[in-house]
């Protein structure tokens, strides 16, 4: 059980469902970073294998092109974090 104040992590892939027994406000963040990068691109051709196969192919282009672009941007020191 987790109370008032405390954390809990869940590593990257690992499912998990929560269920509250009282009144609660929870704070979730979802990070995309190189380590974890090329799992959520698989996950997304997963997803689309109905897809349309132009689509499947612009859209892993599309990831394909982004996740360095992202890396750099990091890197570089241009992203922004709130």
């Amino acid at each position: 059980m987790i109370g008032p104040g405390e954390t809990l992590f869940i590593p990257n892939g690992w499912w998990h469902t929560a269920r509250s027994l009282s009144f609660t406000i929870s704070v979730a963040f979802d990070l995309l970073g190189a380590s974890n990068w090329p799992r959520f691109r698989n996950e997304v051709r997963e997803m689309m294998q109905r897809s349309k196969p132009a689509k499947r192919v612009l859209m892993d282009a599309y990831l394909g092109l982004l996740g360095p672009l992202l890396s750099a941007s990091e890197a570089l020191g241009l992203a922004r974090t709130a």
